[in-house]
């Protein structure tokens, strides 16, 4: 997630009572595929002794004035000595040049993203670029290092994506033992990849239609546990649960906000 401008990671929300994937939903998930994406192929480029790393302080200096990029690579030096991957960090630098950013603005970012980058390492025990970098990208989105050590001590080592899809919940304002609870079931019942990157934008969507976290969280824990696919889920907007129900595809379950449940 971007430092400088927050506002710009979804747009605005879309309006409820909407079915299938919503405008925000698609953001929410591509985002999230996104990150996995660059944390499972682009280690290169977080390895200090790739050319591809090299590749990136040197278009550090070439962007910026000589004093800054000297601050910079720096930083990134220290990153490195406390095992931490430089790349991502010439990366941030570079990202808030391609925007416009003052150097006066990107500099405390590239730092605090250092700081995230070393907390993560720390929560998680590992050196591995990939969860390191998750670890971060959770950190700044209300995951606690408490809390990323609980995932490094259970079976959530499969992949970095169960890092980010935390991160998503918690900033949906699932509580953190809830949002925990989803990820773990998320990997017990090995739901494929494009399941765990839709997590969000589900979570997101029965929010927006009235739903508690909290409350979403259970549903979305007891529906993994029957064994279906994230992908089954539809939600009941609040503005068709008095009125008649529209189809649903054979194989599709619904979730009805009504006491009792789900039903289908």
């Amino acid at each position: 997630m971007s430092v400088f401008k927050a506002e710009e990671r979804y747009g605005p929300r879309p309006r409820a009572g909407t079915f299938g994937l919503s405008e925000l939903d698609m953001k929410r998930t591509k985002r999230t595929m996104s990150v996995v994406r660059w944390v499972l192929l682009g280690v290169a480029l977080m390895l200090p002794a790739s050319a591809a790393g090299q590749d990136a302080a040197r278009k550090v200096r070439e962007t910026f004035p000589a004093d800054v990029a000297q601050r910079i690579e720096a930083i990134a030096r220290s990153a490195e000595e406390a095992g931490v991957p430089s790349g991502p960090l010439y990366d941030k630098a570079l990202e808030g040049a391609a925007k416009r950013v003052p150097p006066a603005r990107i500099l405390p970012a590239v730092n605090a993203y250092a700081d995230r980058l070393m907390v993560a390492r720390r929560a998680l025990g590992t050196t591995q670029a990939p969860w390191i970098v998750a670890g971060a990208d959770a950190i700044s989105r209300g995951v606690s290092p408490e809390m990323l050590s609980r995932m490094a001590d259970g079976d959530l080592r499969r992949g970095p994506i169960s890092v980010v899809i935390l991160g998503d919940l918690v900033e949906s304002g699932v509580p953190t033992d809830q949002a925990l609870e989803v990820v773990r079931e998320a990997m017990r019942s090995r739901q494929a990849e494009a399941d765990m990157a839709a997590i969000s934008g589900t979570v997101d969507r029965m929010i927006r239609n009235g739903d508690a976290p909290r409350d979403v969280a259970r549903r979305l824990v007891r529906h993994m546990r029957r064994g279906l696919p994230i992908r089954h889920l539809r939600d009941v907007p609040r503005n068709l649960r008095d009125g008649p129900r529209p189809p649903v595809a054979p194989g599709v379950e619904t979730i009805d906000k009504k006491p009792g449940g789900l039903s289908g």
